[in-house]
């Protein structure tokens, strides 16, 4: 799932926590530290912290793409994978 990643207007960073909940990531914002778990298919919910009940919400399903695709939106990509 893709998320917006916007608090009233703020970018803001996350990290992970080191936490799961029910086998799920807990996700953290670097700037409060306030956690996040994906309360529904819908959004993320902060669940404590400066943000506790705030949420954002998901923005679009990822789709995969083939390579050459992929490079000509973003030709700086660099591949890792076994040396030659």
């Amino acid at each position: 799932m893709v998320y917006g990643r916007q608090i009233d207007g703020t970018p803001v960073t996350f990290g992970t926590s080191g936490y799961t909940m029910q086998s799920v990531f807990v996700l953290y914002d670097r700037a409060t530290e306030s956690l996040w778990y994906p309360t529904s298919a819908a959004s993320l919910e902060a669940t404590s912290g400066p943000h506790r009940g705030r949420t954002i919400p998901f923005l679009d399903k990822p789709r995969p793409m083939p390579l050459g695709e992929w490079r000509g939106l973003h030709q700086r990509t660099r591949v890792l994978g076994p040396p030659p």
